[in-house]
């Protein structure tokens, strides 16, 4: 499961897929009242256009990226567990959504359920809204299955390495300096700023990148009292300070998606390039990545054991 896509890249599909998302309470922590009023009569009418925008220029035949990976991740990990277990992908906003999901596995009568968020750090914001809709979901069955949720996989050996072999893949040595961006949230959620800290540490380890070769940073910040350094005035900060070819990551994602391939990919490479950096590159995110299609087996086993042992 992750997080969501509107269903086409047009203003009305864009605004209604921001509406379901940033309405959620776990997303906008605020007063029910004023949540809605912002959403519904600033962000919506405000962004969508720009969104859909956004959303055009990487849409693809099959979709919105996210919602592409995310199914072909869905495919790759049943090709790889056979008759072990029956895999859906889903999405918390938008389709294939994980009510639709829950309704198919309640009517197929399935009675072991292993979910898995896609999010390598576990963040309320984005992991709660899964487990309230399971469990609103899983209380109106007659026979409660099994279930197991899996929180966060940011230190699992098998992440770290295809992250790794990521870099590896791109040269990472060839850069002045390499950049871990991460989704932004508030900063008084200082345990996913941990989780954050601990990945960057683990895949620098893993690849070997020196001490002063690597920098941390968070992206799509909202507002004032988010977590910082922000990815744009780190970006310039290296541009001035001498930095001419310059490499980044995004290992809160598994999937490419919005943030990695218009907000890196595109404008923090015009942002670098306007400060004065010569060599700009993104990695492409885990998407199919083999190592990584092993770390959700190995995930998904490692649960499905526990159903044996209770």
């Amino acid at each position: 499961m992750n997080l969501g896509s509107p269903d086409r890249p047009s203003v009305w599909a864009t605004g209604r897929y921001l509406k379901s998302f940033l309405d959620d309470p776990f997303v906008l922590e605020m007063n029910p009242l004023l949540r809605a009023l912002l959403v519904r009569l600033v962000i919506v009418p405000f962004r969508s256009p720009r969104t859909a925008a956004w959303y055009r220029r990487i849409w693809t035949p099959s979709g919105s990226p996210l919602v592409m990976h995310t199914l072909q991740q869905a495919e790759w990990l049943s090709r790889i567990l056979g008759k072990e277990a029956d895999v859906f992908g889903c999405l918390r906003y938008g389709n294939p959504n994980i009510l639709d999901v829950f309704s198919r596995l309640r009517a197929e009568g399935y009675g072991q359920i292993v979910l898995l968020p896609l999010y390598p750090q576990y963040h309320a914001s984005t992991n709660s809204p899964v487990e309230f809709a399971a469990h609103l979901e899983l209380m109106q069955w007659d026979h409660k299955p099994a279930v197991r949720l899996i929180r966060g996989f940011h230190l699992h050996p098998l992440f770290v390495r295809a992250w790794a072999e990521r870099l590896r893949a791109d040269h990472w040595e060839q850069y002045d300096h390499i950049l871990f961006s991460y989704h932004g949230v508030p900063e008084k959620h200082t345990s996913y700023h941990d989780a954050c800290l601990e990945t960057t540490r683990s895949i620098v380890q893993e690849v070997g990148i020196p001490q002063g070769r690597y920098t941390h940073a968070y992206q799509s910040r909202f507002g004032r009292g988010w977590l910082g350094p922000a990815t744009d005035k780190t970006i310039s900060a290296l541009a001035a300070g001498g930095t001419r070819s310059l490499l980044v990551a995004a290992p809160s994602f598994v999937s490419d998606n919005l943030e990695t391939l218009v907000e890196l990919r595109d404008s923090a490479r015009t942002l670098f390039l306007k400060q004065g950096g010569r060599i700009f590159a993104s990695c492409e995110s885990l998407n199919q990545h083999p190592v990584w299609m092993d770390c959700l087996a190995s995930m998904a086993r490692d649960q499905m054991k526990t159903f044996a042992q209770s």
